[in-house]
Order: structure tokens, then sequence, then C-alpha cells
């Protein structure tokens, strides 16, 4: 069943400032669309799982400039346990501007700062750890990125089985060598 979608009613303010029925192309679903019928399956504060219909899951961050973060990556490794015990497929994107910018900088700032690299060290190996899963998985993965996918966000991109692009991705590694 198409679960995002039933009893959905999309508009448009038109230029006389009244909302009227606005119609998308077929095939075209948005996580707003899911969000609005609350079809959550997991979550925190940096990244939500939603059922999306057809078997299918979606993980979406949420973070700001959505910055992958111990929490996020969380969700995404709970989200490959979930697909496998329910889903057939899980399709990893958002609505947001940006796909992601990459692993929270501010994180890694911050823990330096301290002197805590320790926490530095795991971050980034549960990181890599959670993108290895997602490369293994029993299921397809499939990376929906548009705006900026960078640095871990173009990692998670990579590790994906396929990736369907908006026309304005911007894929790339940024961290010096």
């Amino acid at each position: 069943s198409d679960v995002c979608s039933s009893d959905l009613v999309t508009q448009s303010l038109d230029a006389a400032g009244h909302y009227r029925p606005a119609s998308r192309a077929g095939g075209i679903l948005r996580v707003a669309d899911c969000k609005r019928l609350g079809h959550r399956v997991l979550g925190n504060d940096h990244a939500s799982v939603w059922d999306i219909g057809e078997g299918v899951a979606c993980c979406e961050f949420h973070s700001k400039a959505n910055a992958l973060s111990r929490e996020s990556m969380e969700v995404l490794d709970q989200a490959i346990d979930a697909v496998s015990g329910g889903f057939r497929a899980l399709v990893v994107g958002n609505d947001a501007p940006h796909y992601s910018v990459g692993f929270n900088i501010e994180f890694v700032l911050n823990r330096a700062k301290a002197g805590d690299f320790d926490s530095i060290e795991r971050g980034l190996e549960a990181f890599h750890a959670t993108c290895m899963r997602l490369r293994g998985a029993p299921f397809p993965v499939v990376s929906a990125p548009a705006g900026m996918a960078l640095g871990g966000g173009y990692e998670v991109v990579l590790h994906s089985d396929a990736s369907v692009l908006h026309s304005n991705t911007v894929l790339g590694l940024v961290e010096p060598m």
C-alpha cells in the first residue's frame, strides 16, 4: 500500500491568495508527506526512520545542516536492523536543502579543544562501522541526495547500492590530505 500519500491533499497558493489543489508527477514522494501522516518508525533529534510504503523505509537526517553525529548514525544503524526485521529496502534521503554536510565538525573541534581525542576516535569508528553495515546490508539501500553531500554524507552515498541524485547535488570529500 502507499502509506504516505493516502488521503493526502497537497495545496499551493495561487496569485490571488487562494489555496488550490496541487498536482505532483506520479511516483514522487516527499518525506514531508510521511511526516505529516505520522508514520515514524524510530528516531531522535538528529535523524528519523519513516515507513514510506510498499515495504520501504526512509532514513532522514535532520540535524543542523544534516551534519552527521553519533546520534544520527545510531538511527541509521538501527534502521538497518529495522529494515532487516520488516521492510524490503531502505532509502536514505530528506527534503532539506542539503543531504548532509558530513561528520559534525563542531563535535570534533570541541572534543579536540578538551583534549578528548578518544571520543573523536570512537565517533569516527562508529561512523565507519555503520557505513560498512550499510554496504553489507542484505537488502537494497538507495541514497537520494539533493544539495550538498560532502565528507561523511558522501560516504553514506558511496556505501549505498544505488543513488538517485537531484540535479543540484554536489558530491565530494572535502577533508584535506
